[in-house]
């Protein structure tokens, strides 16, 4: 191969092979050549070192550096043949920089011809993109770190530990990176970007960064607690709540406390999820083998499994069961030694009285920690008795329990914000009465903080490429998202009543395989190559996680082991949101116990009708501006007005020729276990890697067969169908779009969106173990014409 092969020019005198030289050489050879072994690929740059007069002893460990930073970074993929790692082009990828510029990564056709040394390791070009350089870190699933001391706009990294490979390649990203000697220059906006990122000054003590030995003084008072003691600790925004919780586990078990014996309670899987992932972390032999449930899932297991009626139905019924002394159950409950209870707030109701028939039903010396914030209050609609009484108040006045605060603010990381979370407080918490006037000082006060007011064109706003976009209501949420996708924005969205985003790369590369089918590093790094590009991690990683999911520490894993240990998912696989990249949309209902550095806070016309609940609609406000860390902004929005249809609690809106009907519930879709038979192994495949080929997301279309079932397909595609929409969905279809029975639905129903892809767990046969699969993520909604 020559170098006008791929378009170099012959070196000349004083050419040097820096850190931008070598990037654009291994570019050109992978598009010219396509995959391509890595000895190669370093066999012809290291000849062409020669040609230039240059000692290739030198260039090579320069070379493999630069090497394992484009492959970290998505610049090139890397994959093995026959034990034997090769190189291939990546997809191309645009990502927004703090400067106004967009870095391209991947494979964009660069003029290799335009060979300059002194250049920055990655092309640039002027425009906008709507990727950031926060989603790359999320979709590489990269973990932050945080530094010492701040990153000047030029400089060079010294000490004696090694410079982190996550600012190495976030500094070459944003500017010039000399890898030789450490060096950098950078745009003083990516510099200032870098420091708000990474600087540790900027976010003293937050507990998610700290073990369980960094404590502020009121965070120890709880953790260091006796061990039968019962508290009631008053945690506000940002107090560490969740991190005080740990340590106090984390002191329980050094005192000799069983894990077994320790039951942590929360709302949802994302939040108990988040609690293992921090008693993973404890430097604690037995954390594995605490409990951390949800409420309704301790519910169903006291009731003795099934949900007949929902979740209201088996909380009473698991209620009943403590009142009523069952031996059996009592004799598991008497067992416990410490009980934790988070968001004792919005304990209303059903929830409410079984974590009461909970907590008397334990032995005397069981301890009790239950977390909340009166300030937060924002479920009582779930009270349908109307009784007001939460969880939270009724045991502040109990004689069992003491009174605790956690009142120091780990969240706030700018004056104005941390003046914001303490003075909306007490008119939040001290009011005699609800008044109205608190809610307009509270949103005043939200107001004065704001960085900008007002803003009328949330989904053209240069600020909503990052960070939590949040509304009041679920109206507001659908009318969102609609202005987004009409705009062309890519955005994540949170809505209840969806399926959970389950790492989707596990059920590509897995998913068709029996149960019993085993693979050893060499055989998976063949699937891996087979997949191309994609939302996946490197393949160490995807090892890495396989492995810890089997769990028998052999060097050969099993389908099956791994299908049933998704069963119960690590948080890091999991997403509870749609869609892959941008800012995140969501009600503030929905974004409870998360935070980020922006967030965009939408305001309406104050709610005018008789019944409403001022004091409770002041928290909403506290609770979405107070998930800020930094940049708070608000924007106007007028919900558009959907009904709700009462059976399966789906939004749609009428319209004189068309439905449109919300899509991408959790049970819209077939089970993969239904829709299946027929494919045969080689189709099975075949459909998995059409909805990998759609992770990222894609419009979408539901096309009628004959026998009147509508299948999934990516929209003008020819390609095989992704997807049945269910029986369920089709007969809502018909029922709000008043189709005649002659003719129920249209041959084809379009609208909506594929938003992403995700690995779902497929049932066993009998005496064997389940197998995985990938099913598409729907949304929007589906225009359903009218006859």
């Amino acid at each position: 191969m020559t170098l006008d092969m791929i378009g170099f020019p012959v070196p000349q005198e004083g050419w040097q092979l820096d850190t931008s030289m070598l990037a654009k050489l291994t570019r050109a050879i992978l598009r010219a050549r396509g995959a391509t072994s890595t000895h190669t690929v370093r066999e012809w740059i290291l000849q062409l070192a020669a040609l230039a007069a240059l000692d290739p002893k030198d260039i090579a460990p320069r070379l493999d550096a630069v090497i394992a930073c484009q492959i970290r970074m998505g610049d090139i993929a890397q994959g093995t043949v026959r034990g034997e790692p090769f190189l291939l082009a990546a997809a191309a990828i645009e990502i927004s920089l703090p400067d106004g510029m967009i870095v391209l990564l991947g494979d964009h056709d660069e003029p290799a011809s335009d060979a300059r040394t002194g250049d920055p390791m990655f092309p640039r070009i002027e425009g906008t993109s709507e990727l950031t350089l926060i989603d790359w870190l999320e979709l590489g699933g990269r973990e932050r770190i945080r530094l010492p001391r701040p990153v000047a706009a030029e400089g060079r990294w010294s000490g004696p530990e090694t410079m982190p490979e996550l600012l190495h390649d976030l500094i070459s990203l944003c500017g010039e990176m000399d890898a030789s000697r450490q060096g950098w220059r950078i745009p003083p906006e990516s510099a200032e970007f870098l420091n708000e990122l990474l600087h540790e000054a900027d976010a003293p003590g937050i507990g998610i960064e700290a073990g369980p030995g960094s404590l502020d003084g009121d965070q120890a008072g709880v953790a260091r607690a006796e061990p039968r003691a019962r508290l009631v600790v008053e945690a506000g925004p940002g107090s560490g709540k969740t991190h005080t919780a740990c340590a106090r586990v984390a002191h329980l078990l050094d005192a000799g406390l069983g894990g077994s014996r320790i039951l942590m309670l929360s709302f949802t899987r994302i939040a108990v999820a988040e609690m293992r992932a921090r008693l993973a972390a404890l430097d604690a032999g037995n954390a594995h083998t605490v409990e951390v449930s949800t409420f309704d899932s301790l519910a169903g297991r006291y009731r003795g499994g099934g949900s007949g009626g929902g979740h209201d139905a088996t909380i009473r019924a698991a209620t009943a069961l403590l009142k009523s002394g069952d031996p059996v159950l009592l004799d598991e409950v008497r067992q416990l030694r410490q009980v934790m209870i988070d968001e004792a707030q919005d304990l209303v109701g059903p929830r409410r009285e079984f974590c009461a028939a909970l907590i008397a039903a334990l032995h005397p010396k069981c301890g009790v920690t239950v977390f909340g914030d009166p300030a937060q209050a924002i479920f009582s609609f779930q009270d349908k008795a109307g009784k007001g009484e939460t969880l939270f108040s009724a045991l502040l006045g109990h004689a069992e329990f003491t009174a605790h605060r956690l009142g120091q603010d780990h969240r706030s990381q700018t004056p104005g914000q941390a003046h914001l979370v303490k003075a909306a407080r007490p008119l939040l918490i001290d009011a005699v009465e609800d008044s109205i006037q608190a809610y307009f000082d509270v949103r005043s006060m939200i107001n004065a903080q704001a960085l900008h007011t007002g803003i009328t064109n949330c989904e053209t706003d240069p600020a909503t490429g990052r960070g939590l976009v949040l509304v009041r209501s679920h109206d507001a949420l659908l009318t969102l998202a609609e202005n987004f996708r009409a705009a062309g924005r890519q955005f994540r969205l949170r809505l209840p009543g969806r399926p959970l985003r389950l790492a989707p790369w596990i059920g590509a590369l897995l998913g068709g395989l029996p149960e019993s089918e085993t693979l050893d590093r060499p055989q998976l790094e063949t699937l891996y190559a087979g997949l191309q590009s994609g939302p996946v991690p490197d393949i160490v990683a995807c090892w890495d996680i396989l492995a810890d999911l089997d769990g028998k520490g052999r060097p050969s894993l099993r389908v099956g082991r791994i299908a049933e240990a998704l069963l119960d998912p690590p948080l890091s696989l999991l997403r509870d949101y749609e869609g892959t990249r941008g800012p995140l949309l969501s009600t503030i209902h929905g974004v409870k116990g998360h935070e980020d550095d922006r967030v965009m806070l939408g305001l309406t016309r104050a709610p005018v009708h008789g019944d409403t609940h001022w004091q409770e609609e002041a928290r909403i406000l506290y609770v979405g501006a107070t998930r800020a860390r930094r940049e708070l902004r608000t924007f106007w929005i007028s919900p558009g007005r959907y009904e709700r249809d009462g059976s399966s609690e789906r939004h749609w809106r009428p319209g004189r020729e068309h439905l449109a009907l919300e899509v991408g519930l959790a049970d819209d879709l077939t089970p993969w276990a239904e829709f299946r038979p027929g494919l045969g192994p080689a189709n099975e495949r075949a459909v998995i890697d059409a909805v990998w080929a759609v992770a990222y997301g894609a419009a979408a279309e539901g096309r009628m067969d004959a026998a009147g079932r509508i299948h999934i397909h990516k929209r003008d595609s020819d390609g095989p169908a992704l997807g049945r929409l269910s029986e369920g969905f089709i007969e809502t279809a018909i029922r709000l779009a008043r189709r005649p029975e002659t003719n129920p639905l249209p041959d084809r129903i379009a609208g909506f969106d594929i938003t992403g892809a995700t690995t779902v767990v497929v049932p066993p046969r009998s005496g064997e173990l389940p197998t995985l699969a990938l099913q598409p993520l729907l949304g929007g909604f589906a225009r359903i014409a009218r006859e």
